[in-house]
């Protein structure tokens, strides 16, 4: 992608991170900082939990997607953030899935962590950004694959 970006004339870094890995985030987010300035937007997404029935995972399935997911994005804005409001902009985005609205069938802990994903952007939403209309902004955007096509809704 960084090739390919470079070859539009646009400027890119490559950061190896694992986002299960609060040193890796942090830095990423130091790494980010010295080549740019600042972050200016924020794409929370990392890949999503095994599949399976609700009822067969067990607490350690919740708790890894819950650290992958939630845990590394809070720390992410909570990083990012400060500089966000000194430069008076900033975009965070949250990639989720249509399964907020309606589970999907045999993907049990991504359902309940794609629901928890949308509260807590709502929640940080209402908090961060309290008054409207704002320099800052977080969305929350839900994609579903079929077998011909990606949907952002």
């Amino acid at each position: 992608i960084v090739n390919a970006l470079k070859a539009l004339n646009c400027e890119a870094i490559f950061v190896k991170t694992d986002v299960s890995i609060e040193s890796d985030c942090k830095r990423l987010i130091e790494i980010t900082i010295m080549t740019y300035g600042t972050v200016n937007i924020l794409v929370n997404n990392a890949g999503g939990p095994k599949p399976g029935n609700v009822n067969s995972a067990g607490i350690e399935d919740f708790e890894i997607a819950f650290k992958r997911h939630l845990h590394t994005s809070q720390l992410l804005v909570q990083t990012v953030l400060p500089g966000m409001k000194s430069a008076g902009f900033g975009r965070i985005i949250n990639i989720i899935s249509v399964s907020v609205r309606q589970p999907i069938e045999n993907l049990g802990v991504s359902n309940t962590l794609r629901g928890a994903m949308a509260s807590w952007a709502n929640t940080i939403s209402s908090v961060l950004i309290p008054r409207k209309p704002s320099p800052m902004r977080i969305n929350l955007v839900a994609v579903v694959t079929t077998s011909r096509s990606t949907i952002i809704a």
